[in-house]
C-alpha cells in the first residue's frame, strides 16, 4: 500500500490561483458542512436505534463523513502544527468516506428513491426530507 508523502510541500512550485480562498473561509466551509452532517447524525440517533445505524450503509457513511469532516476541520484549525500521521489518517478517512458517498448516492438516487415513494406517503414530508438530505448532504 502506497501512502501519500506529506513530508514535502509542493506549494512553492504552484502558481498563485486566480481566485484564492482564504484559510479562514475554508475553515468556515468545513465547519458548516460538519454541522450539517452532525445534525443528520444526531437526528438519525433520535429516530433510529444504534442497531439500525450500524445496519445501513447510508448511516455508516454519514458517520464516517462526519468524522472525516471533524478531522479535516481540526487539521485546518491547527494549520502547520498538525502531525503527518494525522494528515495521513485524514487522507485515508477522506478516501474512504468519498468512495462510500459516491456509492451510496448513486445507488439511492438511481435505484432506491422510486421504491421508497409509498413509504414517503405513509411516513410524511419530514421523513422524505430527512431521507433526501441523508442521501445528498454527505456527498457535498
Amino acid at each position: 500500500v502506497i501512502m501519500s508523502d506529506f513530508t514535502h510541500t509542493h506549494l512553492a512550485t504552484l502558481s498563485k490561483p486566480r481566485f484564492a480562498i482564504s484559510h479562514s473561509k475554508l475553515l468556515v466551509a468545513k465547519l458548516s458542512l460538519l454541522l450539517l452532517n452532525l445534525l443528520l447524525d444526531i437526528y438519525a440517533t433520535y429516530v433510529t436505534s444504534l442497531a439500525v445505524r450500524t445496519y445501513y450503509l447510508t448511516q455508516i457513511g454519514v458517520t464516517i463523513t462526519t468524522a472525516s469532516l471533524f478531522l479535516s476541520a481540526f487539521i485546518a484549525y491547527r494549520g502547520h502544527k498538525a502531525s503527518y500521521s494525522l494528515l495521513r489518517t485524514n487522507h485515508l478517512l477522506f478516501e474512504l468516506c468519498f468512495s462510500l458517498q459516491v456509492l451510496i448516492t448513486v445507488v439511492y438516487w438511481a435505484v432506491l428513491h422510486k421504491t421508497l415513494q409509498p413509504r414517503f406517503l405513509k411516513e410524511g414530508e419530514v421523513f422524505k426530507l430527512y431521507i433526501m438530505l441523508l442521501h445528498t448532504v454527505p456527498m457535498i
